[in-house]
């Protein structure tokens, strides 16, 4: 299967409906010319996706609306924009909502801003299809977008990605 159409499809607002995005498949997060990259960090092109993910046992639809537009600890994608962003918007995780190593959560007012900026900054394409894992496997390996870990292992961004991360995780709020 070509994974062209996932690049080259309609990017839509993050806000997409269950019955646009009704079945499993991989789905790819697109930014605007903004983001906070750390001056250490090379700069990324607007030509490749931000992030690659995959939705296997929900559909597309329910995985960007119940986990990449609401829940920090439940999305690596945002984790890793909250690294980006921490100062930016001041997000803070809390010390009572901290999950297993590298894994957070934010405050209600913090997953609010989160979600305000997503949904003012990026947009999301898709791709239906019944075996999501080896696409999303090879859109990464051969994209390597600058906010994935998993099999983004020749990535630039993944050491530094990972360096910001676990720094969010030191400074925590009661």
């Amino acid at each position: 299967m070509s994974w062209s159409q996932l690049l080259t499809g309609p990017r839509r607002t993050p806000d997409v409906t269950a019955s646009e995005a009704a079945g499993t498949g991989v789905y790819a997060w697109w930014g605007s010319e903004y983001l906070p990259w750390p001056p250490d960090f090379t700069p990324t092109s607007i030509t490749i996706p931000l992030y690659v993910g995959l939705a296997a046992s929900q559909t597309v639809g329910k995985r960007i609306a119940k986990n990449h537009l609401s829940s920090t600890r439940r999305s690596a994608l945002r984790r890793s924009l909250t690294a980006l962003l921490v100062d930016d918007l001041k997000l803070r995780p809390h010390v009572e909502r901290l999950q297993a190593p590298g894994k957070f959560t934010l405050a209600p007012l913090g997953e609010r801003a989160l979600t305000d900026w997503m949904r003012e900054h990026l947009s999301v394409s898709w791709l239906a299809t019944n075996r999501p894992g080896p696409v999303e496997a090879a859109v990464i390996a051969e994209l390597l977008p600058p906010l994935n870990d998993v099999h983004a292992t020749g990535s630039p961004y993944r050491k530094g990605l990972r360096e910001l991360r676990a720094r969010i995780c030191t400074d925590v709020e009661d």
